[in-house]
């Protein structure tokens, strides 16, 4: 699952907070590419869409692949260790993505898609990453996404790869964000295909 290898490298550290009503709180802080330039954004991710977020959502470990000696699949190869211990599982909430406009990559409009991010309610232990700003269900976004063949896709970092869409159509940056992205570049990144 290299999905799940990408968040775990991302993952710095887990910190267990007692919070008010004895709920355990895990805190996730992720390291993750910032992106220079929209041009940038763009060609790292192999799916941009303009989506609408659905409103339900699921909870769910992310686990590791299991064994194997090639690296780049199993992160724990030739250490002694297997990978998928409990240390090396993530939880992340999905929401699931309707299609609307494809910029990149190999989607059609009425598509569904699962999106992962990472945190949520599991098990009684809430899990946030406090630096992420959270899809809201029911409003439509530009997406810029990497894709897994095993595992939920996943924003390409969690505040630069989201745009939400107002009401007149512009593209507004999640908080902390300081790349703009317009519909005239994604126009012009798509047409250079």
């Amino acid at each position: 699952m290299n999905r799940v290898r990408t968040i775990v490298v991302a993952v710095l550290a887990a910190v267990a907070l007692a919070a008010c009503g004895g709920t355990e709180t895990v805190e996730y802080h992720g390291s993750y590419p910032t992106y220079e330039s929209v041009d940038a954004l763009y060609q790292k991710a192999n799916l941009v869409v303009e989506a609408r977020i659905g409103a339900a959502e699921r909870v769910q470990e992310l686990r590791p692949s299991v064994g194997g000696t090639d690296p780049k699949a199993n992160p724990q190869a030739g250490t002694g260790q297997q990978a998928g211990a409990a240390e090396d599982v993530v939880v992340i909430t999905v929401r699931q993505i309707e299609v609307v406009k494809v910029y990149k990559g190999d989607a059609k409009p009425g598509q569904q898609i699962d999106v992962g991010q990472l945190g949520g309610l599991y098990k009684g232990v809430n899990y946030v990453q406090a630096e992420a700003t959270k899809l809201k269900g029911g409003d439509t976004y530009v997406l810029f996404l990497a894709t897994y063949p095993d595992a939920p896709a996943a924003l390409l970092n969690p505040n630069q790869a989201q745009y939400q869409l107002d009401a007149s159509g512009g593209l507004n940056r999640a908080q902390g964000n300081t790349l703009q992205v317009t519909t005239a570049d994604l126009r012009r990144l798509s047409a250079a295909k």
